[in-house]
Protein backbone atom coordinates (compact mmCIF):
# COMPACT_ATOMS: atom_id res chain seq x y z
CA UNK A 1 0.00 0.00 0.00
CA UNK A 2 1.59 3.51 -0.79
CA UNK A 3 -0.33 6.42 0.94
CA UNK A 4 0.11 9.83 2.39
CA UNK A 5 -0.09 10.45 6.12
CA UNK A 6 -0.87 14.23 7.60
CA UNK A 7 -1.86 13.68 11.30
CA UNK A 8 -3.62 16.28 11.63
CA UNK A 9 -4.04 15.42 15.87
CA UNK A 10 -0.68 16.40 15.81
CA UNK A 11 -0.63 19.87 14.47
CA UNK A 12 1.49 22.13 16.21
CA UNK A 13 0.01 25.99 15.34
CA UNK A 14 2.57 28.38 17.28
CA UNK A 15 1.98 32.56 16.44
CA UNK A 16 3.76 33.93 13.57
CA UNK A 17 5.57 30.72 12.58
CA UNK A 18 3.79 28.13 10.04
CA UNK A 19 2.36 25.20 11.46
CA UNK A 20 4.62 21.78 11.92
CA UNK A 21 2.39 18.44 12.19
CA UNK A 22 3.30 14.80 11.57
CA UNK A 23 3.86 13.88 7.94
CA UNK A 24 5.23 11.02 6.22
CA UNK A 25 4.59 8.62 3.16
CA UNK A 26 3.81 4.73 3.48
CA UNK A 27 4.87 2.86 0.42
CA UNK A 28 4.90 -1.33 0.71
CA UNK A 29 5.47 -1.12 4.51
CA UNK A 30 7.94 1.70 4.62
CA UNK A 31 7.79 4.79 6.62
CA UNK A 32 9.07 7.83 5.18
CA UNK A 33 11.31 9.48 6.32
CA UNK A 34 10.31 7.95 9.17
CA UNK A 35 6.80 7.55 11.05
CA UNK A 36 5.33 10.43 12.71
CA UNK A 37 7.84 13.07 11.13
CA UNK A 38 7.64 16.29 11.62
CA UNK A 39 7.78 19.08 9.38
CA UNK A 40 5.96 21.80 7.94
CA UNK A 41 2.94 19.66 7.03
CA UNK A 42 0.85 22.82 5.83
CA UNK A 43 3.68 23.88 3.22
CA UNK A 44 4.38 20.50 2.03
CA UNK A 45 0.68 19.56 1.49
CA UNK A 46 0.12 22.80 -0.68
CA UNK A 47 3.51 21.68 -2.95
CA UNK A 48 1.90 18.45 -2.73
CA UNK A 49 -1.02 20.01 -4.63
CA UNK A 50 0.75 21.91 -6.62
CA UNK A 51 2.18 18.30 -7.72
CA UNK A 52 -0.34 16.51 -8.31
CA UNK A 53 -2.76 19.37 -9.99
CA UNK A 54 0.32 18.99 -12.75
CA UNK A 55 0.25 15.18 -13.26
CA UNK A 56 -3.44 15.52 -13.62
CA UNK A 57 -3.74 17.76 -16.19
CA UNK A 58 -0.49 16.30 -17.93
CA UNK A 59 1.27 19.30 -17.92
CA UNK A 60 3.96 17.54 -15.97
CA UNK A 61 4.64 13.46 -16.05
CA UNK A 62 7.31 13.91 -13.35
CA UNK A 63 7.34 15.85 -9.74
CA UNK A 64 9.69 16.02 -7.02
CA UNK A 65 8.04 17.40 -3.88
CA UNK A 66 10.86 17.94 -0.77
CA UNK A 67 10.52 17.25 2.48
CA UNK A 68 11.58 20.88 4.43
CA UNK A 69 13.68 18.95 6.82
CA UNK A 70 16.53 16.61 6.19
CA UNK A 71 17.49 15.49 2.41
CA UNK A 72 14.62 13.70 1.73
CA UNK A 73 12.05 14.04 -1.41
CA UNK A 74 9.57 11.75 -3.22
CA UNK A 75 9.13 11.37 -7.10
CA UNK A 76 6.10 11.13 -8.34
CA UNK A 77 5.87 9.45 -12.17
CA UNK A 78 2.81 8.86 -14.51
CA UNK A 79 3.35 5.18 -15.18
CA UNK A 80 1.02 3.36 -17.54
CA UNK A 81 -2.46 2.03 -16.23
CA UNK A 82 -3.72 5.38 -14.80
CA UNK A 83 -1.04 4.87 -12.16
CA UNK A 84 1.92 6.69 -10.00
CA UNK A 85 4.29 5.28 -9.49
CA UNK A 86 6.63 7.15 -6.22
CA UNK A 87 10.32 6.83 -5.14
CA UNK A 88 11.14 7.71 -1.74
CA UNK A 89 14.64 9.74 -2.33
CA UNK A 90 17.36 10.74 0.79
CA UNK A 91 20.75 12.30 0.15
CA UNK A 92 21.41 15.52 -0.12
CA UNK A 93 21.75 15.07 -3.84
CA UNK A 94 18.09 13.05 -3.50
CA UNK A 95 20.02 9.81 -5.48
CA UNK A 96 19.28 7.29 -3.20
CA UNK A 97 16.03 5.49 -3.18
CA UNK A 98 14.84 4.51 0.20
CA UNK A 99 11.34 2.51 -1.32
CA UNK A 100 9.72 2.92 -4.21
CA UNK A 101 5.99 1.77 -5.39
CA UNK A 102 2.88 1.84 -7.44
CA UNK A 103 -0.50 3.27 -6.32
CA UNK A 104 -3.68 3.70 -8.52
CA UNK A 105 -3.48 8.05 -9.50
CA UNK A 106 -7.27 8.88 -8.31
CA UNK A 107 -7.32 6.88 -4.95
CA UNK A 108 -4.15 8.17 -3.84
CA UNK A 109 -5.03 11.50 -4.88
CA UNK A 110 -8.60 11.17 -3.53
CA UNK A 111 -6.76 10.41 0.14
CA UNK A 112 -4.58 13.26 -0.01
CA UNK A 113 -7.31 15.42 -0.69
CA UNK A 114 -8.97 14.01 2.82
CA UNK A 115 -5.79 14.37 4.42
CA UNK A 116 -5.75 17.69 3.07
CA UNK A 117 -8.91 18.39 4.40
CA UNK A 118 -8.57 16.90 7.79
CA UNK A 119 -5.81 19.01 8.39
CA UNK A 120 -7.46 22.45 7.56
CA UNK A 121 -9.82 21.47 9.94
CA UNK A 122 -7.35 21.19 12.46
CA UNK A 123 -6.16 24.50 11.68
CA UNK A 124 -9.27 26.40 11.63
CA UNK A 125 -10.08 24.74 15.22
CA UNK A 126 -6.85 25.60 16.79
CA UNK A 127 -7.77 29.03 15.12
CA UNK A 128 -4.43 28.88 13.36
CA UNK A 129 -4.95 30.34 9.94
CA UNK A 130 -2.15 31.31 7.53
CA UNK A 131 -0.47 32.43 4.23
CA UNK A 132 -0.17 28.24 4.20
CA UNK A 133 -3.07 27.79 4.94
CA UNK A 134 -4.85 29.77 2.81
CA UNK A 135 -2.56 28.56 -0.48
CA UNK A 136 -3.06 25.01 0.62
CA UNK A 137 -6.95 25.49 0.75
CA UNK A 138 -7.09 27.47 -2.56
CA UNK A 139 -4.93 24.73 -4.41
CA UNK A 140 -7.56 21.93 -3.27
CA UNK A 141 -10.08 23.38 -5.51
CA UNK A 142 -8.72 23.03 -9.06
CA UNK A 143 -7.49 19.86 -7.60
CA UNK A 144 -11.23 18.74 -6.69
CA UNK A 145 -12.46 20.24 -9.95
CA UNK A 146 -9.87 18.32 -12.09
CA UNK A 147 -10.95 14.78 -10.35
CA UNK A 148 -14.82 15.64 -10.54
CA UNK A 149 -13.53 16.43 -14.41
CA UNK A 150 -11.98 13.09 -14.55
CA UNK A 151 -14.70 10.92 -13.14
CA UNK A 152 -17.12 12.03 -15.66
CA UNK A 153 -15.47 11.58 -18.12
Amino acid sequence: MTKIIADAGSLCARKNEPATADIWLEINGTEFPARNWNDFAVVIMGWWSDALLRILRKISDRELIDFMDGPYAVEVTCVPGGRLMLRALQGVDRKLEVEAGEVFTLSFVHEFVFQAHRLLDACKHKNWWSKDAEMLAASLQPLNLELLRIRNR
